[in-house]
């Protein structure tokens, strides 16, 4: 039962995550809202070079 305690407690941590090279939960949750808000379902232009080529 002690296990379960300090698993959740270091779960809870993010430099563990970080220190494993893992991403923290909350920095995921952060990441996947981001994307979300900023995902336009009907583009109002056409994609040009630009869009697939940076200088």
């Amino acid at each position: 039962m002690h296990d379960r305690k300090n698993l959740a407690l270091l779960r809870q941590n993010p430099m563990e995550w970080r220190r494993h090279g893992l991403t923290p939960p909350a920095a995921l949750q952060a990441m996947v809202e981001a994307r979300v808000r900023s995902y336009d379902p009907a583009p109002s232009t056409e994609p040009s070079y630009a869009d697939f080529f940076a200088a």
